[in-house]
């Protein structure tokens, strides 16, 4: 996963897994790139992947470059300096007593950092609308996203069999199919022109 923090710093998150002499590996290290600078390994101290499993799923608070989310199948890490350090906040039972087998992304709106989305590879689509505090399932059909992607106006998601979906409005919630995107092959990626939501390339 690679991840660039363009405004109003220039910050790039990476994230790897495994290793070169074990590259099949389930063990992540983070490394963080500040202004054209030489990548530096974070600690993330607090970030346990015995439980749930690594967590891959990355998001960066866009009024924050500092500030770094990362999931897993059973809890949110959060940090506040970086990557060096994390808290954990447990999902609870939201997503049943196992968990979820697997995250594909998380997803934080830019232009309301408190709206964060968790897409999977089997299940719903959750939602949070405080920061990652609580989660909710969305309407979207339970068939697992591959990409998310937010405007002004609407959520968009990338699914399994069910082609592109987009929100009635900025909510996240009233899910419907939009545009003519084939369901297969499923659609791997997800972008909107800033300058015209109306451009979507998929």
């Amino acid at each position: 996963t690679l991840l660039p923090y363009t405004t109003p710093f220039r910050s790039i998150y990476l994230m790897m897994e495994g290793s070169a002499s074990a590259p099949l590996n389930a063990v992540h290290s983070l490394y963080r790139r500040d202004a054209g600078g030489a990548w530096v390994r974070q600690a993330m101290k607090g970030v346990d992947q015995d439980t749930g499993g690594p967590a891959l799923a990355m998001a960066v608070d866009p009024t924050n470059r500092d500030k770094l989310f990362l999931a897993n199948g059973d809890r949110l890490f959060v940090s506040s300096d970086g990557g060096s350090n994390f808290s954990q906040t447990p999902f609870g039972s939201v997503f049943g007593p196992n968990g979820l087998r697997w995250v594909n992304g998380l997803t934080i709106n830019p232009l309301n950092a408190k709206q964060m989305l968790i897409s999977t590879h089997d299940r719903e689509l959750f939602q949070s609308l405080d920061g990652g505090s609580s989660w909710s399932a969305t309407d979207l059909p339970a068939v697992g996203q591959t990409a998310v992607a937010f405007t002004a106006a609407h959520v968009y998601v990338a699914t399994f069999g069910q082609g592109l979906q987009r929100s009635a409005d900025a909510s996240g919630t009233d899910f419907a199919p939009y545009g003519n995107c084939l369901a297969d092959p499923v659609p791997s990626s997800l972008a909107i022109d800033p300058s015209d939501p109306q451009q979507i390339f998929v």
